[in-house]
């Protein structure tokens, strides 16, 4: 995956009103136009209209997350291993005339706190993410949260990846109790842009993604609000609720009312069960596991 850092704005810059120029330079993903594309223009409002302080990201490539020691991707598709435990938005089930790919997904959630057992052996890592993609193909575009647990030690952090090239961001401090709010939008083929900021601390981070493979255009046939496991075991996270979703095609937005669960699974067992709120537009998912 090619990745595109780019420089903190001054203080004091607005990007409501910032120029186009001044948006790319900064790592801002374009504004849309309000009257031709609103649902895209409604989450951009979302995310950037909150006080904030971006920042250069620092990233390093995650030695963690992307490796997937559990699941082989090639004998099962993701979310359909067993490691995916939230819920699903097909795109073609929601009757767009004529069809449109998801392009933007977007979901804040409170950094649940990990309870370790340190009997427990070896590490567990769970992750915490919005993505598009990747159920029926190897096309994922995700970021959000993750915690490794390692005996009594616990260890949280922010990351991205367009399957399988992965990045850790090493600026965006992440505890537990903290509100994240996360934006992935593709608003081309095979370019992506993630936006990530930590309420607590105001700070936030802006990069461009591209395909790792440079031949094959992400996947929107679906979006995904998701806790995905690592490992064989889940570690105990209680619960996590996504809230304030949304999702969108250039013209259409996505909730939902069309949605299905998957729950978190080792073999017979449920690790953590997705549940969907409709009334609330929220995606919960407790921890099941007898660790």
């Amino acid at each position: 995956m090619k990745i595109t850092t780019f420089p903190a704005p001054p203080k004091g810059f607005n990007p409501v009103t910032g120029s186009d120029a001044d948006l790319a330079r900064y790592g801002y993903p374009r504004r849309p136009d309000p009257v031709k594309e609103p649902q895209l223009r409604a989450l951009w409002d979302r995310f950037f209209t909150v006080p904030h302080t971006l920042v250069t990201a620092e990233l390093v490539g995650d030695k963690v997350w992307h490796t997937r020691p559990q699941f082989e991707w090639k004998k099962k598709p993701f979310g359909l291993a067993g490691d995916w435990g939230g819920a699903i938005v097909q795109v073609s089930a929601l009757g767009f005339s004529p069809p449109e790919p998801a392009n933007t997904v977007f979901a804040e959630w409170v950094v649940p706190k990990i309870t370790p057992k340190p009997t427990e052996p070896g590490s567990q890592t769970v992750g915490f993410w919005v993505g598009l993609g990747g159920v029926n193909t190897g096309e994922l575009l995700q970021a959000g949260t993750a915690a490794t647990m390692s005996g009594s030690s616990v260890n949280y952090w922010a990351w991205t990846e367009w399957f399988p090239a992965g990045y850790v961001v090493n600026n965006l401090a992440i505890q537990a109790g903290d509100t994240v709010s996360v934006l992935v939008c593709a608003p081309e083929p095979t370019h992506g842009y993630v936006s990530m900021m930590n309420h607590r601390t105001g700070i936030a981070i802006s990069v461009g993604v591209s395909d790792p493979s440079g031949s094959t255009p992400y996947d929107g046939s679906t979006v995904e609000w998701i806790i995905e496991a690592i490992n064989t075991e889940v570690p105990n996270f209680g619960s996590v609720t996504f809230t304030n979703i949304t999702a969108g095609t250039q013209n259409h937005t996505i909730n939902l009312s069309k949605a299905y669960t998957v729950n978190t699974t080792n073999g017979p067992k449920i690790l953590a069960t997705g549940k969907v709120l409709a009334s609330k537009d929220e995606v919960e998912v407790i921890w099941d596991a007898a660790i």
